[in-house]
């Protein structure tokens, strides 16, 4: 299954083999306000992000770009693959 999220509210989910979509509600508004918490529900939701999916559901705690790069420097491990840079979780968590 590959997820796929927009604008920090909802996430699309494409099943392998399928050529259907379906979206399921997932609002920012939900996840904690420490980045430690934050970054573990993302992670514990998803194990790899691209920027542009993971921004949406940090722009209430990072006031700027700035900041939102801090946060993933902190929390986050930046991996090359086939599909460009993606962002995985610096910690294990368990799910």
């Amino acid at each position: 299954m590959t997820l796929i999220c927009c604008q920090g509210n909802y996430i699309e989910t494409e099943s392998l083999g399928v050529q259907e979509t379906s979206i399921k509600y997932f609002p920012a508004s939900i996840l904690p306000v420490d980045p430690a918490a934050r970054f573990s529900d993302l992670f514990l939701t998803r194990s790899k992000w691209k920027v542009e999916d993971l921004s949406p559901f940090l722009s209430d705690i990072a006031v700027n770009s700035k900041e939102r790069d801090k946060l993933l420097l902190k929390y986050c491990r930046a991996v090359n693959d086939s599909n460009g840079v993606r962002y995985t979780a610096r910690a294990q968590y368990n799910g």
